[in-house]
């Protein structure tokens, strides 16, 4: 009887144990790692930067976290740690077209810093600013396309105050 109360308490342990490791395991997977910075690394060319248009015109901003993976000259391989769907996919693509000077391969981190500038209903924004610290960080900061209401600029004018003939009496 002794040696089932035991089988069962280390069955129940066993089990917990697994669970925990099972729990702990998943949420490492969700932090993002430290991030890996290469001060020696040189980037050659690269595309240019760009802020997604969609994000852009829904005003979305954030930081995307990619760790890149070189062959000791061009970038090889991109995972996403963090960041929002609508920037994701810019930041990565732009990092694979990274050219760098030759070097032994290597894995590194690259943070991309989206900010959506506020600007006023029918007012053009800025241009786009792109600021580079390669190969840690790129800032990207653009207002939204700007769109306005035709009906509120013809009620400006007063068309229904002009005619769009002369009568003569």
């Amino acid at each position: 009887m002794k040696s089932c109360v035991l089988r069962g308490a280390s069955l129940a342990t066993s089990i917990f144990l697994l669970f925990t490791s099972v729990l702990s395991a998943a949420q490492a997977d969700k932090a993002p790692s430290t991030p890996v910075y290469h001060p020696d690394l040189k980037v050659l060319r690269m595309d240019v930067p760009f802020y997604p248009p969609l994000a852009r015109q829904a005003r979305i901003g954030g930081t995307v976290r990619i760790r890149a993976t070189t062959d000791g000259q061009k970038v090889i391989s991109t995972s996403v740690e963090e960041g929002h769907p609508l920037l994701k996919a810019a930041a990565e693509e732009n990092v694979r077209s990274w050219q760098l000077a030759p070097r032994d391969p290597t894995t590194f981190s690259v943070i991309f810093r989206y900010e959506s500038v506020q600007t006023q209903e029918c007012e053009a924004p800025p241009p786009p600013v792109v600021t580079l610290h390669l190969p840690q960080e790129v800032d990207l900061a653009a207002g939204p396309f700007p769109i306005c209401d035709p009906s509120a600029d013809i009620t400006q004018r007063h068309w229904w105050q002009k005619l769009w003939f002369h009568h003569s009496s």
